[in-house]
């Protein structure tokens, strides 16, 4: 388990999967492409040895779309590094911003 206090996340293994757990309530980014490099360079390196990298969403309650553009280039990171990428605990709002967004396929949502 690493804990990256600054970027508000914790990523853990679990089985083959490396998940990336946020640690705030509500994620409200101004600066999308800085953000998205300093995840990368934290996830990069701990997800090597995983396929699918899962972002847990179990606090987060609200987010704009600027966060919605830091989920997208890390997810244009990762795989072409050969990582799949999934969102998990997703609440039913931050599903339909997704879906207003048009975003479902981009952005899949696993069901627990």
């Amino acid at each position: 388990m690493s804990r990256y206090e600054e970027l508000q996340l914790e990523i853990i293994h679990r089985d083959t999967d490396c998940v990336v757990e946020i640690l705030a309530d509500s994620l409200m980014h101004a600066e999308a492409p800085e953000l998205s490099k300093k995840l990368l360079a934290a996830i990069i390196p701990e997800s090597a040895a995983s396929r699918r990298v899962l972002i847990d969403f179990s606090r987060v309650n609200h987010m704009n779309s600027n966060a919605v553009s830091v989920l997208l280039l890390v997810k244009a990171g990762l795989e072409p590094r050969g990582h799949s990428v999934a969102m998990i605990n997703v609440s039913s709002a931050i599903r339909e911003l997704f879906k207003f967004m048009c975003l479902e396929a981009a952005l899949p949502v696993l069901d627990d």
